[in-house]
């Protein structure tokens, strides 16, 4: 597994590195994207030139198959990552380069979290057995139905958030 990062030693070189590739949406894909998004919260897809010849890579699918099951693949991420934001990779770099510059610091007290960032960072918050009191400095982009987590943005460069247990 390459992590998400700038690399070590080569400047201007960054690893993005892919996590699903080609246009079947089969279980194993559906798995891959689903761990990568609430992984690093990251998903990059990759398609091969080849991946509608390639009887392995198309799994001897037709073309009009193929573009059906990429369609189903693309409109399960939108129903269940809705914040997630689509960019080209030239994109994502940036967006990652800016994230790794931020200098942000994350200082948990007790029952209060205090987030020092410059507005616009979005994060995915995994509560694990709290729930948000107060908040201030942040805006709800997600709140997940099934799981304790919410995807937060940044509203103020210095954010607050009070939590008490379940």
């Amino acid at each position: 597994l390459t992590e998400f990062g700038a690399h070590p030693t080569l400047a201007g070189l960054y690893y993005i590195p892919r996590t699903s590739s080609g246009y079947p949406f089969t279980a194993s894909v559906r798995q891959l994207i689903t761990a990568a998004i609430t992984g690093p919260g990251i998903w990059s897809h990759f398609i091969h030139p080849d991946d509608v010849y390639d009887p392995n890579r198309s799994l001897g699918l037709s073309w009009k198959e193929l573009k059906r099951d990429f369609g189903r693949m693309i409109e399960f991420v939108r129903k269940h990552y809705p914040w997630l934001r689509f960019v080209s990779i030239r994109e994502a770099y940036q967006i990652l380069q800016k994230i790794d510059s931020s200098g942000a610091e994350f200082e948990l007290k007790e029952d209060r979290l205090v987030i020092h960032a410059a507005p616009g960072l979005q994060l995915r918050l995994r509560l694990n057995g709290y729930k948000m009191k107060s908040m201030e400095g942040l805006k709800v982009v997600y709140r997940y139905q099934k799981m304790s987590a919410l995807i937060l943005e940044t509203v103020q460069p210095t954010a607050y958030m009070v939590l008490e247990k379940k």
